[in-house]
């Protein structure tokens, strides 16, 4: 997905030929991309490219509305529902959404899915803590994993964190 695959595939690879470990020593996270036509297709073309046979997660990257499906006019709940089939094949373990708002997130619960989303990953840190969107994941029972956790401190200057990380350097050297 983000033209890394050679890289981390490589990675695996010599993971797992010099550690000795297996396949489940690892939880492997992947994304779609919703504009595939064919989320299926596309999440096996991934697993053979990283030489995997299932990911642990696997994430529908990004809300129709943010990206629309390149010609398959598909909602998200109906690409939900093609998540879910991947569940079916045993091709994934869990299934979770990444950069879904609240409206998105309902959106699919409204439509009574089979199984729900296990995560929601976003960005989110203390200059952007989307009280909304953690407000309707909770409720749901959906987790939520941040993305870009430490990005402010490199761009954002004069907000909440600038008192308290001196503070904890010091403290904890």
């Amino acid at each position: 997905m983000y033209g890394n695959d050679r890289e981390v595939a490589a990675a695996l690879e010599y993971f797992f030929r010099t550690s000795g470990k297996s396949r489940d020593s690892l939880f492997i996270t992947s994304k779609a991309w919703q504009s595939y036509d064919d989320l299926e297709a596309g999440c096996r073309k991934m697993l053979s490219r990283l030489g995997c046979e299932y990911f642990d997660l696997y994430l529908l990257h990004g809300p129709t509305i943010a990206n629309p499906p390149s010609g398959t006019g598909k909602t998200n709940l109906q690409l939900w529902k093609e998540m879910e089939n991947l569940l079916n094949l045993n091709l994934v373990r869990k299934i979770g959404l990444s950069n879904f708002r609240a409206s998105d997130i309902r959106e699919i619960m409204e439509g009574n899915p089979k199984v729900k989303p296990v995560i929601n990953q976003v960005e989110f840190h203390p200059y952007l803590q989307q009280p909304v969107l953690r407000e309707v994941c909770r409720g749901y029972g959906i987790g939520m994993a941040a993305y870009k956790a430490l990005a402010p401190l490199t761009k954002c200057r004069g907000g909440p964190l600038d008192g308290l990380l001196p503070a904890m350097a010091k403290r904890h050297g």
